[in-house]
């Protein structure tokens, strides 16, 4: 089944997990303070009773993104502390200059989820991350990294990728995304893979992040 809009795709992804929307265990958001996972905060602050905990890979590699990335993440703090139920949020950093960065983001984000699941007691039921169409292989690696860290666990919680069940292309997914999102806080997260400016502040314009915002954009405006 596939859904139109980020609160139906969120509920899809729970029902296949068997996880009631009115369940109040621990959720575990992995927040980059990108669209894709601050649509799913929002959506899981005011569509499930989950008691959700957000964190952030705060990620110092050539990229030179996490400056843009956590000062977006504070943006995205102070308009859900005026407008959303209160959540837990931590942080943490990956540092990894060296070479092409060691592999795929998800990969990490997933060894990191593992590691803060662990570290709340193993309290946590579910995982949410905000992918929406990973490559096979990075899927896989993902999930054998997460599944390796529960390996001699009685109990292991449950991934989802709940933007997965929204339909149509990238570019159409995307603007359903930003679609859910009023444009306060749209313009509150950041999106660019290698910014530029003294600041490390002005989106570049020309890697896949940048172009798929604006595809999105216009297809929104379309709609």
């Amino acid at each position: 089944m596939s859904s139109t809009n980020v609160p139906d795709a969120l509920f899809e992804a729970l029902e296949r997990a068997k996880i009631k929307p009115e369940a109040t265990g621990r959720t575990l958001l992995m927040l980059s303070g990108g669209l894709d996972s601050t649509a799913l905060l929002v959506a899981l602050l005011e569509h499930t009773q989950h008691a959700v905990h957000a964190h952030h890979i705060e990620l110092s590699n050539r990229e030179g993104r996490a400056p843009a990335e956590i000062r977006a993440l504070e943006r995205i703090y102070a308009w859900c502390d005026r407008n959303e139920r209160s959540f837990e949020r931590s942080q943490s950093t990956n540092e990894f200059p060296l070479g092409t960065g060691g592999g795929w983001d998800t990969t990490l984000s997933l060894f990191i989820a593992s590691r803060v699941c662990h570290a709340l007691r193993n309290q946590v039921q579910l995982v949410v991350t905000g992918h929406i169409r990973p490559a096979f292989n990075e899927l896989t690696e993902g999930e054998a990294v997460f599944h390796a860290a529960f390996i001699s666990r009685v109990r292991r919680p449950r991934w989802i990728r709940p933007l997965a069940f929204l339909e149509g292309t990238q570019a159409e997914r995307k603007a359903a995304i930003r679609d859910s999102m009023g444009p306060e806080l749209v313009e509150a997260t950041w999106w660019c893979r290698r910014p530029r400016g003294d600041d490390r502040d002005q989106p570049c314009g020309e890697c896949h992040a940048c172009k798929g915002m604006v595809k999105a954009a216009e297809l929104g405006h379309r709609g």
